[in-house]
């Protein structure tokens, strides 16, 4: 009888083992369609109150070794660290260190407004200050910078308005908080988060980030070109409380679990975290609904990480998602794990692509615009096929998933048309762009680029052509960009695209009328000035 009882409690055992690894058999097989076709490096969680019910890790934390992710790998969160950082100062708050709705001239009184900017203010982004992270940012973000040198930037970059009368996200903020916490605790940022949220919560796998140390199952990150290419890192001087932070989805989901269980700080904290009235960002909150789920959250992205952190109070469901390489919409997992979590249904991601008529491409062709890049889309057709075609670059086909869904695979590049708002959702490498279809009427009026907008007739020159050449990059553009010469004419060439000739206007400066690209070039300091399209980038050249 004895034996007879030991066999049914390892049978109802067993079934119990069985039941937890097949309740999420469909949202396994949706990771492993991405792990078989090489899109996506990363990690995620999913909590049920304080129990992790789900982890899945696919891909490289390190190529070169070809060491593989897992549940315990940990990865830079970026602004997720925000929501570290504010609870931090509720925490602070509630033990009568720092006040709200002080202004933080007392802290820093060389800053623009200091005696209208209130510690509030910068929790919620509306203090007018600008963010120092600016396209400028690539090309000193490897290197390391005192706490002195990372202040004076931020100041030298004035304000953007008024405190409280607009909003704008700023790095400027939380590195300002990092501050005031240190000046209040007299202990440094990463002491702080370990002694009020680490150590309390037993997070095993979450500190403040140094160098990536693979050795440690620390993740590098990825960006896919042709193929994937390992991506430069911060340097950890630099994000502090904004964005340095490295943590495992595991312990991201138990940390939100316990700021919203009253674990850090009080509820009536809490809900002054949340956002209020029309504002859509609280202290590092913000909605993230999932169809008539009220979800609360934060994003984040550095070097060539995103994550994303959602917690549904009803449900008390944590979410975590952390990718360190992503050729697939990160946004696209997060809706897998959500649908499967509320029982609505999802498709697994294919790769067989569909078969549409020329007929039913006619709807998303055209132009499509952004303020955020330099360059239009221009969508277009031969027969069956559609095509992309960035101003100044060759067109590559697109392949049709269904759904409006288009995509170019070499390049990790994700098109998604909403036909009927003239709108196209642009994502590749992690990031998004929103873009518009223009209109007949605003084409026609659009005239070629003119001498008055910065453009000149060719000039002689006697530039030694060679100090330009070389191969240039940017973290905000997804190609980079080769400068040769041909006899005495300069020749540039996008990676993967035709070459173009580049015309002499004096000064270090080039242009090419027929694609509206101007490019000066800064020698001495091994870098140039991209401009087309009324954007302007800052390219470096690479080694």
């Amino acid at each position: 009888m004895k034996n007879l009882m030991i066999n049914l409690v390892l049978l109802i055992l067993s079934f119990n083992v069985i039941g937890q690894n097949t309740k999420f058999a469909k949202l396994d097989s949706f990771f492993n369609v991405l792990e078989e076709n090489d899109r996506f490096f990363g990690s995620v969680a999913v909590a049920q109150s304080s129990e992790i019910i789900y982890t899945r890790a696919i891909g490289y934390a390190d190529l070169e070794t070809k060491a593989s992710n897992n549940k315990d790998t940990k990865f830079r969160i970026g602004s997720i660290s925000k929501t570290f950082t504010a609870t931090l100062l509720m925490k602070a708050v509630e033990l009568g260190k720092i006040n709200l709705d002080a202004a933080i001239e007392s802290y820093f009184p060389s800053i623009q407004n200091a005696n209208k900017i209130t510690v509030r203010h910068l929790l919620n982004h509306r203090s007018g200050i600008a963010n120092f992270t600016d396209r400028n940012y690539v090309n000193w973000h490897t290197e390391p910078i005192t706490k002195a040198a990372l202040l004076d930037t931020i100041i030298s970059k004035g304000i953007d308005f008024e405190p409280n009368t607009d909003y704008a996200y700023s790095n400027s903020n939380y590195v300002l908080l990092t501050f005031i916490l240190e000046k209040t605790f007299d202990k440094t940022y990463e002491q702080i988060l370990a002694q009020y949220i680490v150590k309390p919560l037993g997070l095993a796998n979450t500190n403040y980030g140094t160098a990536i140390n693979v050795r440690e199952n620390e993740a590098k990150s990825y960006r896919m070109k042709s193929n994937w290419v390992e991506h430069s890192q911060d340097d950890m001087s630099i994000p502090l409380g904004a964005g340095g932070i490295v943590s495992t989805p595991t312990d991201l989901c138990l940390f939100m679990k316990s700021l919203f269980s009253g674990k850090l700080i009080s509820k009536e904290s809490l809900a002054q975290m949340k956002p209020s009235g029309e504002d859509s960002y609280g202290f590092a909150l913000y909605g993230i609904p999932f169809n008539d789920k009220n979800g609360w959250g934060h994003g984040g992205n550095i070097d060539a990480f995103a994550s994303n952190l959602i917690y549904f109070e009803e449900s008390d469901l944590s979410i975590a998602v952390i990718c360190n390489g992503s050729n697939f919409g990160l946004h696209d997992v997060e809706v897998a794990i959500e649908s499967e979590l509320f029982g609505q249904p999802y498709e697994l991601p294919s790769f067989d692509f569909v078969a549409l008529s020329s007929e039913d491409l006619d709807q998303y062709v055209g132009t499509y615009v952004t303020d955020q890049l330099p360059m239009d889309m221009i969508i277009t057709k031969k027969g069956n096929t559609l095509f992309l075609e960035a101003t100044g670059q060759s067109a590559s086909a697109l392949n049709a998933e269904g759904n409006h869904i288009f995509s170019i695979m070499q390049y990790g590049v994700k098109l998604t048309f909403t036909p009927n708002e003239g709108k196209l959702l642009f994502e590749q490498q992690g990031h998004a762009f929103n873009l518009t279809k223009k209109t007949k009427a605003s084409l026609a009026a659009e005239t070629s680029v003119s001498p008055e907008e910065g453009f000149v007739q060719s000039v002689s020159t006697t530039d030694d052509l060679d100090q330009y050449l070389g191969t240039y990059t940017s973290e905000l553009l997804p190609i980079d960009l080769t400068i040769s010469k041909k006899e005495n004419q300069l020749i540039g060439q996008g990676e993967g695209q035709p070459s173009f000739t580049l015309v002499a206007e004096g000064n270090n400066t080039y242009s090419n009328k027929d694609i509206g690209l101007k490019i000066v070039f800064v020698p001495s300091e091994n870098k140039m000035n991209f401009v087309q399209g009324g954007a302007k980038f800052e390219m470096v050249l690479k080694d």
